[in-house]
């Protein structure tokens, strides 16, 4: 008898516990392979909608939003019920045609649960950069015309970048022809960044606004790769706003200027939004704010 009561005892307390039931109503993700892609090279735009059996979301074709990038084929994958959970899948087969930035718009729709509860859900805008890779000959790309002349007018930013580069250089040069150890120079990222800015400042109210839009972000993306090690260069501005690391996110203001300036300038550059042609002064400031505040020199880390 004690060994039929031991027996079940064990069997009791062999049994799973319930798994925990996930109570959010609705989670959307859009996600691509890479930020970088290949002109003329499909890839694929993957749309993940994961919602609560009791939940009514429909979300609209993110493909009718595209604009630029050509759509070559949308699949619907067949829902999936785990759990609690219905999880629908949709694949967008897309092509950059030329080389060049993309923005993938986002979007968002209502969802509403059984007992009335409503809200919003959706994807965020996702930033593409179409690069040709070397040794290709794509002959679409290679128009059959004379060569076109060189812009007149050099970016200041990239003159600014090159003359310091320049400076270091020489100063190596110089020190190794005196016969001493050549220290390795560097030019800290703060530096760098100012002065591409500065030289961005000279041009607001001549250039357009949408011109410096891609030029302001693509300065404060470099700072932010170099000053805090991950890759923001290649991430769309939500995988930046995520992969801040918590010195830069407990800076509220800070990370507020970085989420602004990145944001208005995917919205002006890609999806072609009016503003003022005063802007690009509050987003040049604004990036300027966040390598003031960000900076770390030898003497204070030491």
């Amino acid at each position: 008898m004690k060994r039929l009561l031991l027996l079940a005892l064990l069997i009791g307390c062999a049994q799973p516990a319930a798994p925990e039931l996930d109570d959010e109503p609705v989670r959307v993700r859009a996600s691509v392979v890479s930020a970088e892609v290949a002109p003329s090279k499909p890839f694929w735009l993957t749309v993940e909608v994961d919602k609560r059996q009791d939940v009514t979301f429909a979300l609209p074709d993110p493909g009718e939003t595209i604009e630029s990038l050509v759509v070559m084929e949308v699949i619907d994958g067949k829902p999936q019920t785990v759990g609690n959970r219905v999880v629908e899948v949709r694949k967008v087969k897309l092509k950059a045609p030329l080389s060049g930035t993309y923005l993938i718009p986002g979007v968002e729709a209502p969802w509403k649960t059984a007992d009335n509860q409503v809200g919003t859900a959706g994807t965020g805008p996702i930033l593409l950069q179409a690069t040709l890779d070397p040794g290709t000959a794509d002959a679409e790309l290679k128009p059959l015309k004379a060569p076109a002349k060189p812009d007149r007018e050099f970016p200041v930013a990239a003159l600014v970048l090159l003359l310091l580069i320049g400076l270091a250089v020489a100063v190596g040069l110089a020190l190794r022809r005196r016969g001493r150890v050549v220290p390795e120079v560097v030019v800290p990222a703060d530096e760098v960044a100012l002065a591409a800015l500065a030289a961005l400042g000279a041009r607001v109210g001549v250039d357009a606004a949408s011109a410096l839009a891609w030029e302001v972000s693509a300065v404060l993306r470099r700072y932010l790769e170099a000053r805090f090690g991950f890759p923001a260069w290649r991430m769309t501005t939500p995988e930046v706003l995520r992969a801040m690391p918590p010195e830069l996110a407990r800076q509220h203001r800070i990370a507020d200027a970085v989420r602004q300036v990145l944001e208005a300038s995917d919205f002006v550059k890609f999806a072609g939004q009016d503003v003022e042609a005063s802007a690009p002064a509050g987003w040049i400031e604004q990036a300027r704010e966040v390598v003031t505040a960000t900076v770390v020199r030898a003497e204070d880390a030491a």
